[in-house]
């Protein structure tokens, strides 16, 4: 908002008794003195529209904005199956081996904003080999062994893989962590010995609307 100001152009000059006549023309006749206050209130009405615009602007809040949370893989393992490895620059590693692999990780989550898409990164040199990422919600409080809700899941099929899956029940988007705990879970199955299955990162996008 630019500057907003008033300057008066009225100015009064007193009258005097019996020296000063009323007349309603000329340069101090009534006519020129209410036309000057009638266009100082209107700059007036101006200005205090001008103000009024940009408060109601102040009120007006921004459009949301996507936003991402970025994970280094760390997955514990999830019986029986074997864990996944890490290597020293954080990147999860399918052990030599091992068929199978099973491994998961909480995701801090802010509460109450709506989840829209899962990412996933890394390598997959198997031609059977399966890889799997996904978002699953847990109750808080076990309700007699019910499977978690999964969310959205990633099965990447190119190596190396940058995949991203959108999230489309909209009734499992909306975080609640008063309710839920929210996790990831990283599977491999049908993996050969001579496979390479790595990956790099994971990629949660949200948006507080």
């Amino acid at each position: 908002m630019s500057g907003v100001s008033f300057t008066p152009t009225f100015h009064h000059t007193d009258w005097v008794d019996n020296v000063d006549r009323v007349q309603a023309g000329g340069p101090v006749g009534f006519n020129i003195r209410f036309r000057t206050l009638e266009a100082d209130l209107g700059a007036v009405s101006t200005a205090v529209g001008k103000l009024d615009a940009a408060i109601a602007a102040l009120s007006v809040r921004p459009p949301a904005k996507p936003t991402s949370i970025t994970l280094s893989p760390a997955l514990v393992p999830v019986s029986p199956s074997p864990g996944w490895s890490h290597d020293p620059t954080g990147v999860a590693v399918r052990p030599q081996g091992s068929a199978n692999v099973s491994g998961l990780m909480t995701v801090p989550l802010p509460d109450q904003v709506r989840l829209l898409s899962l990412r996933a990164l890394g390598t997959n040199t198997g031609a059977t080999a399966i890889v799997r990422v996904s978002l699953l919600r847990a109750p808080l409080v076990a309700a007699g062994g019910a499977a978690p809700d999964r969310i959205v899941r990633v099965s990447p099929d190119t190596n190396p893989f940058d995949r991203t899956d959108t999230i489309t029940d909209q009734n499992l988007a909306r975080v609640n962590l008063s309710q839920f705990r929210y996790f990831l879970l990283a599977t491999v199955d049908n993996a050969v010995a001579a496979d390479v299955i790595t990956l790099t990162g994971f990629q949660i996008s949200y948006i507080a609307d």
